[in-house]
């Protein structure tokens, strides 16, 4: 089949024209026949073969970049998890060290103790009051003694009664009568005293029966209690000690406790600080994937030069280097993950074993339920001393009132007997003298006299022993209604607080341990996390493409730079080049271009001339001196989509 020329023609001139937009020279020129030369041929089938070999290289790396996205997401999930239960640890701890610092422990050992310095100050005021008692009975055996020789004085009236009889009976009736008189008068004072003296100093010796048994009864109470109170105050004293080196250790290892988590956290904010990669990763990609873009837009075969070629592998290189560095920024990565994971491990394990001796509080708990159980024994001890001695003061109290009443009544009585007894004793020495040969009478007189001096002294002595212990009952009445009140408000006191220490001390207990069941399971959850850090590795996942892709564009930067047609690079290359450098961020970005491009260029003086012919933009760039050209004027920022070429 034969083809027209025309349409020959016309297919050949379709062919050309497509191939015009990656020619390095105009249209104009071509269609003037300024032919290319065969080398320069080849290499602008060399950079469209390997312009081709980077838009599948762009493509790659776009995958790439959202990798190190995802990998960079996934880290920023799992460290928000992290962060979370970190904060909820330093939560729990702190609310532990409130538990621990409002312990009622110590107030428990306070209260125990002043409960058992009470404990000794009533057995000392026991001991007194006790002392008190031996005294009243002492006062009141010299009062029975007293009372004794009181009968045995009125007893001497009988005699003298009788002598008077026998004295008087040859006498006259009339003297007879009167001495009979006196006599009866006698008779009826000692009717009179035993009939008062009996019932009064039975009420005396009944008093001395209550003291006397209130005496018993409170020794034998206080021998027991120094008994027990010794040994229980010895076990109470060392259940006291070991509570105080265990609230000593407990606040140590709360110290720990808080000190671990304080490392815990430090560890943690290593671990965020492995997102601030995130960015410079990330403006690194797409640093090179725009760099990449302007490689595949052809915009370098538009130069009227061959050096594109080396152009095109110089900015293989330089993305290369860049590839390099997000290499180095995922190990960083890795290495801030694994310090702070393995950190945050080992701070684990110490915590794990301080929570693991702090949550040892049952011997505490023990010790505290020991120490009120026997306090509670000794309490009960002091309440029935008390109550013993409350008895005891109530019946002594009844004692002294009756006493009052009967000290009252015998020296009354006595003053009236004495008084009584001197005027018989008178009336019979006035008789006495007017009776003739009355010597004998007028010695009874005298011994009525003497008899009647003696009654008189033995009363008032009896009535100053009354007052005696009547004042001495008394004192003790009181002084056993203080220590009843004491004892009974300390009693009281210690029941109340004892019930509310018991029962903070429980809740604080059951507060403390789940605090440290909340703590240990963060604990837990913590530690999966660091595991599954230990186990992260970001840099494995993305390190394989990355490193393909950066040897692809090393071998096409060697193939391009390797090529006999590469020359120099031109000037609207240079241009693109220095604006592109104007976009790295980093002294170590800097750094990469200098080595790929041998330092940054120099300024050059550029004349362009935009010519506008369709779609096609033609620019010349005249040298100055040698390969530098002139900085542009605006340094395009980061994000601004700067052609490289």
């Amino acid at each position: 089949m034969s083809i027209d020329p025309t349409t020959f023609l016309k297919r050949r001139l379709v062919r050309t024209l497509r191939i015009l937009p990656h020619s390095a020279a105009p249209l104009g020129s071509w269609i003037r026949g300024e032919a290319l030369s065969p080398s320069a041929w080849s290499a602008r089938r060399s950079v469209r073969r390997h312009l081709k070999s980077l838009e599948k290289k762009h493509g790659a790396l776009a995958e790439l970049a959202a990798l190190v996205e995802q990998e960079f997401t996934q880290i920023g999930a799992q460290l928000e998890a992290t962060v979370r239960i970190t904060d909820e640890l330093k939560q729990e701890t702190s609310a532990l060290r409130r538990l621990t610092s409002d312990s009622p422990v110590p107030a428990a050992i306070r209260l125990i103790r002043e409960s058992l310095d009470a404990v000794d100050e009533w057995a000392d005021s026991t001991a007194r009051l006790l002392e008190g008692l031996t005294a009243c009975a002492e006062h009141i055996q010299r009062l029975q003694h007293r009372g004794t020789e009181l009968e045995r004085a009125f007893s001497c009236l009988r005699t003298i009664e009788i002598f008077f009889k026998v004295e008087t009976a040859t006498l006259p009736i009339e003297v007879q009568s009167v001495f009979a008189s006196l006599s009866k008068g006698m008779a009826d004072l000692q009717v009179q005293a035993e009939a008062s003296f009996g019932k009064e100093f039975e009420c005396v010796a009944t008093v001395k029966q209550v003291i006397a048994d209130l005496t018993q009864h409170v020794t034998s109470l206080l021998g027991q209690h120094h008994e027990r109170a010794r040994s229980r105050r010895d076990a109470i004293e060392a259940t006291l000690a070991e509570l105080e080196r265990s609230q000593r250790v407990h606040d140590e290892q709360q110290s720990a406790v808080d000190e671990i988590t304080s490392v815990v956290d430090r560890h943690t904010s290593v671990l965020v600080m492995s997102l601030q990669y995130q960015d410079i990763t990330r403006q690194k990609m797409e640093h090179v994937q725009h760099a990449l873009q302007d490689l595949v837009d052809g915009r370098a075969l538009q130069s009227h030069t061959l050096g594109a070629l080396r152009g095109v592998g110089q900015a293989c290189r330089l993305q290369a280097s860049q590839l390099d560095g997000v290499n180095d920024d995922f190990e960083s990565t890795d290495a801030h993950l694994r310090e702070g994971s393995s950190g945050i491990l080992g701070s684990l394990t110490d915590l794990q074993a301080a929570l693991g001796s702090r949550r040892d509080a049952e011997p505490l708990r023990a010790g505290l339920t020991h120490a009120t159980e026997t306090l509670s024994a000794t309490i009960a001890e002091l309440r029935a001393l008390a109550a013993a001695a409350h008895l005891g003061t109530r019946r002594t109290a009844e004692g002294v009132k009756s006493f009052a009443e009967l000290t009252r009544t015998i020296a009354g009585t006595t003053d009236t007997l004495a008084t009584e007894i001197r005027f018989i004793a008178i009336n019979a020495q006035v008789q006495a003298a007017h009776v003739d040969n009355g010597g004998s009478l007028e010695v009874l007189a005298q011994q009525t006299c003497l008899a009647s001096d003696e009654i008189g002294e033995v009363s008032r002595d009896v009535a100053k022993h009354l007052q005696e212990v009547h004042a001495r009952l008394r004192e003790f009445a009181q002084e056993c209604l203080e220590a009843d009140t004491t004892t009974t408000a300390r009693a009281q006191l210690l029941d109340t607080e004892g019930r509310r220490l018991e029962e903070q001390l429980s809740i604080h207990r059951d507060s403390a341990l789940a605090g440290l069941d909340r703590l240990q399971g963060s604990s837990v959850r913590l530690r999966e996390q660091a595991s599954r850090w230990i186990s992260l590795r970001p840099q494995d996942a993305v390190s394989a493409p990355l490193e393909a892709l950066r040897t692809s564009l090393l071998e096409t930067a060697d193939a391009c730079e390797d090529h006999p047609a590469a020359g120099e690079v031109d000037g609207h290359l240079a241009a693109s080049l220095f604006r592109h450098s104007r976009r790295y961020t980093t002294e170590e970005e800097r750094r990469i271009h200098a080595t790929v491009i041998g330092g940054e260029p120099e300024a050059v003086v550029a004349t362009a001339s935009e010519v506008s012919d369709g779609n096609t933009l033609s620019a010349t760039v005249a040298r100055a001196d040698g390969p530098s050209v002139a900085a542009p004027e605006s340094t395009p920022s980061l994000g601004d989509n700067v052609e490289l070429f």
